[in-house]
């Protein structure tokens, strides 16, 4: 008999490089980027149950975001179970989010507590989808959610919802700093569109594919055409990435939308150091590491 409860972890994502080409006809943009797992990562319970419900739980590994996160219908986690309506009919179940990756920090939370949902749902009530069911599904959702049914490292494109699988890079030894203040994705993008007003870029193979070599164990070269736009609403973004800098990592960079700053660090005991030297200095900074595609599947391999 199928347990009556599932637990999931739900890793977060940082983006090696995010090129924005344009805004699309359907109002999105037209990005380019590569997607990488990592360790930080929310934990999903779900529960048989006769109503749908939702309770949050904050275990901030560095900043508090009181309030942040919706329990309502505007939660991803709800979103997903009623993109399964037809699949579910009546059937139902209890969700206990533990939220450690905090809102608006580029990081894609939301979005893979949403794909973990979906993956629960399945297996809970043994729904029976196909991968390209899960995918559809996923896309429904968000941009962003398709990438979390992958993990490892991905190359994004689209609106985000187009992910093509790639093979693993070396273990990357990360710093995540979290601003305070979490950042709007769609103010973001909306700034962007203000500050860039010329004509939409090509699309060229050669001005993200150096990116790529990150995942050959090569130095880094990344960069995310929204840090700009994210530092114009908040000035303080800059200081972060100074504060990385300072800190000795080799290369920094946002990710997503912000407002999270990363900095890749040549081992385990420089990134230890790094995050250490950016506590004292006030900083909301957390270890973490990439996951490869093995130990991405590990990580959200349901129990129950």
């Amino acid at each position: 008999m199928k347990s009556a409860t599932i637990t999931i972890r739900c890793p977060a994502k940082i983006n090696l490089g995010l090129s924005v080409l344009g805004r699309r006809p359907d109002g999105y943009h037209e990005i380019r980027s590569i997607l990488q797992s990592v360790s930080l990562h929310d934990t999903l319970e779900v529960q048989r149950a006769r109503r749908f419900s939702l309770q949050i739980e904050e275990e901030w590994a560095a900043v508090s975001r009181g309030g942040g996160v919706p329990a309502d219908g505007g939660n991803l986690v709800l979103k997903a179970a009623a993109a399964l309506k037809s699949s579910l009919g009546e059937r139902a179940a209890a969700f206990r989010l533990i939220k450690r990756i905090p809102p608006g920090a580029g990081m894609g939370g939301a979005s893979s507590d949403a794909a973990a949902a979906v993956v629960a749902l399945d297996r809970l009530y043994d729904l029976g989808l196909k991968p390209p069911e899960f995918h559809r599904i996923a896309a429904s959702i968000g941009s962003d959610v398709p990438f979390f049914l992958y993990g490892g490292a991905c190359l994004a494109l689209g609106r985000g919802e187009e992910i093509y699988p790639l093979p693993d890079g070396p273990s990357l030894q990360l710093v995540v700093v979290f601003s305070a203040k979490g950042l709007s994705t769609p103010e973001v993008y909306s700034r962007w569109d203000r500050l860039l007003t010329s004509t939409d870029k090509a699309s060229r193979m050669n001005d993200f594919a150096p990116w790529c070599l990150v995942l050959r164990g090569e130095d880094p070269a990344i960069a995310n055409d929204l840090e700009t736009a994210a530092i114009a609403l908040e000035a303080s973004l800059g200081e972060v990435r100074s504060a990385l800098t300072g800190a000795g990592a080799k290369a920094v960079s946002m990710t997503g939308s912000g407002s999270a700053f990363f900095g890749i660090f040549s081992d385990a005991k420089a990134a230890e150091h790094g995050a250490s030297r950016l506590r004292r200095a006030g900083h909301a900074a957390v270890n973490a590491v990439s996951l490869g595609r093995a130990e991405w599947m590990e990580a959200v391999r349901a129990v129950g």
